[in-house]
């Protein structure tokens, strides 16, 4: 009878534990469907007034975006500089409606596998007047059948990791130079009519755009359009840490033309290393080395780069 008895308790252990597994298993499921997210996040762009990110690239810096009336400026705390509006036109493009292509975890144990851990994600955070949406923004995937990439991403606040579209990792693991405005020249939509080239003594002269053609002095300036397009979406590369300039620029590129304000690109000595120091009047917060030589050599151009005849092919 003991026997009988102990086997039958036995079951009714086996049983009762069979159920209790059954039902934690089950709870865990319904926990996960009721947490699940076809919509990752939606991000109201035009009620965001900051974005902080916090990039692996730089560890330890936090970059803060913010609006000056229209416009949008980035600091890390020791520097402050504008932002362009593409800039941030490709940053909400990126993040504001994120749609879910799968529930990759629900538990932190897993978080260090997709790389969306406190310490091991880049974390971007944008705040509006009615919250904060806090996104670890972790490793990527490539589909070669399809082509695409995804990245996994959590809510810094839940456990869940998900997978969705895009690029996030290389679009914020940046440091703070690469989010300050670049631009030297941008010619957009506009028709450039005239261009001047300032320089010492009596070597000056201007191009003038004639209809289709561009002149110099009267005559054809055969490779005056080839220059417009080499200069016309034109960045600088080397931030230079506010040096004191003197009132006058040694070199001087005045760019005039149709529904648009004449844009200047001036040229500074200085020292041997460092070639000039440039500035333009379209981003005149920000001043530039020309270390390389990639600027002047494409904007400093004698008269002759003009008169000279393409051989025919």
């Amino acid at each position: 009878m003991f026997s009988k008895l102990s086997n039958r308790t036995l079951l009714i252990l086996m049983a009762l534990l069979g159920a209790i597994v059954a039902w934690t298993y089950f709870s865990e499921n319904k926990k996960s469907e009721s947490n699940y997210r076809e919509q990752f996040v939606t991000v109201d762009t035009a009620s965001v007034k900051e974005i902080y990110i916090y990039p692996k690239a730089a560890p330890g810096e936090e970059i803060k975006f913010f609006k000056s009336g229209d416009s949008w400026r980035v600091t890390n705390g020791k520097e402050e500089s504008p932002v362009e509006s593409q800039t941030i036109s490709s940053l909400f493009s990126s993040f504001a409606n994120l749609k879910t292509k799968s529930l990759a975890a629900t538990s932190n144990e897993q978080w260090e596998n997709f790389l969306v851990g406190d310490t091991s994600a880049n974390r971007i955070k944008f705040v509006t007047s009615s919250g904060t949406t806090d996104i670890m923004v972790g490793k990527f995937a490539f589909n070669n059948d399809t082509r695409s990439a995804s990245t996994y991403v959590r809510l810094r606040n839940e456990k869940e990791v998900y997978l969705v579209d895009g690029f996030l990792s290389f679009t914020i693991n940046q440091p703070f130079d690469s989010w300050r405005n670049r631009s030297l020249i941008r010619k957009g939509d506009q028709q450039w009519t005239k261009i001047t080239f300032s320089y010492p003594g009596d070597s000056s002269f201007a191009i003038l755009r004639d209809s289709t053609t561009w002149l110099l002095r009267g005559d054809t300036a055969y490779t005056g359009e080839t220059f417009v397009n080499d200069i016309s979406f034109l960045n600088g590369t080397h931030f230079a840490a506010r040096p004191s300039l003197p009132a006058a620029p040694l070199y001087r590129i005045s760019i005039d033309g149709m529904n648009m304000n004449p844009v200047t690109i001036d040229f500074f000595p200085a020292g041997i290393e460092d070639k000039f120091y440039v500035k333009s009047s379209l981003n005149p917060e920000t001043i530039f080395t020309d270390k390389d030589g990639a600027i002047s050599s494409k904007l400093l151009r004698p008269s002759s780069y003009f008169t000279s005849k393409p051989e025919s092919k």
